[in-house]
């Protein structure tokens, strides 16, 4: 079966990770192809941009700081090529499996386009916008009239109802409706289409939690997004965008799959409660030495969240090489 991923569900997993990695093992076993609606690559591509360019920002406030503490340093920000490294993630979207296809809008759904944005028709929003959903949906109907096809997407709210596709969107598919199978996501998809046995049980996922692998798993996810806390920081003062993870001071295993990647290496999907000890720094107002005077101090402080993480963890041979999060909501 055809799969067709929407922004969300690459971004998630990442062309690089095991999870995406897993899906490529599928689609090569069942000679299958993956679909790329042509708004989803341009869309990755615009994504890709801002990151560089947000590096590209912090990389010359580094450099002023250090320039302003060490006078004496001479070094420069290396210089970035952002039009080549956007060259070269392009290609690997177009090459990230055996058979890649990127559907291309024509110029009829244009008319469609506009149609459903003045009519307030999902895809679109109760507003009149999500152009980008409209335009992704016109190129998976001829697909799905054709064939069979999963379509991934993480977009709950303009494509799916009670977790099925919107009544609207069931009544273009029509006669064609049993052809689309729909997942919120990589994993959701990999659960029921590769899905295998192994060596892996409860026990040994219990035990993978406990390793560096997982912690550095969880500090990375929240070193990109510093933002994640914001709400617990507010109460005490501005947040300053440092996070570190203490420890998992509790967990529970709730759920697991596991799915072949190669002959010796294999993925695991595992969904984890757990109450995180993190450290975090914000500023907050204090009085200064003169009268009426008022300055922003730094405070660093311990925060016990619980949470719901979705963990991949890639395993070669029986021990696990690496673990990252693709997902984190508060519990």
């Amino acid at each position: 079966m055809d799969v067709l991923l929407d922004t969300n569900a690459v971004r998630a997993s990442g062309i690089d990770g095991v999870a995406f990695r897993a899906l490529s093992t599928y689609l090569r076993r069942t000679r299958s192809r993956l679909l790329i609606p042509s708004v989803v690559l341009e869309e990755l591509c615009a994504q890709r941009r801002m990151l560089i360019q947000t590096l590209e920002r912090d990389l010359k406030t580094v450099h002023k700081d250090l320039r302003r503490l060490f006078p004496e340093a001479t070094a420069k920000p290396p210089a970035l090529d952002a039009s080549a490294a956007l060259t070269v993630y392009r290609e690997q979207l177009v090459k990230s499996a055996d058979q890649v296809e990127i559907l291309e809008n024509v110029p009829d759904h244009l008319a469609e386009l506009v149609r459903r944005l003045a009519g307030r028709i999902p895809p679109a929003s109760p507003s009149g916008e999500e152009a980008r959903d409209v335009l992704l949906w016109l190129t998976l109907l001829p697909v799905a009239r054709a064939g069979r096809v999963a379509f991934i997407s993480g977009d709950q709210k303009a494509f799916f109802r009670a977790g099925k596709l919107r009544p609207e969107l069931l009544s273009d598919l029509g006669a064609f409706e049993s052809n689309v199978e729909v997942f919120h996501g990589l994993d959701e998809f990999l659960r029921v289409h590769h899905a295998r046995s192994s060596f892996i049980d409860t026990t040994w996922v219990k035990e993978q939690i406990e390793t560096k692998q997982v912690s550095q798993g969880v500090e990375d996810f929240l070193d990109e997004r510093s933002d994640f806390f914001e709400r617990q920081i507010e109460e005490n003062g501005e947040s300053t965008g440092y996070v570190s993870l203490i420890q998992l001071v509790q967990h529970e295993v709730e759920d697991y799959f596991v799915s072949d990647v190669a002959p010796n290496e294999l993925y695991v999907s595992v969904t984890v409660w757990a109450e995180l000890e993190v450290e975090v720094e914000y500023y907050a107002r204090t009085e200064g030495t003169h009268f009426r005077e008022e300055k922003l101090t730094s405070f660093c402080e311990c925060i016990y969240p619980c949470v719901r993480m979705q963990l991949q963890l890639q395993v070669v041979g029986e021990g696990l090489v690496a673990a990252t999060v693709s997902a984190m909501e508060f519990a």
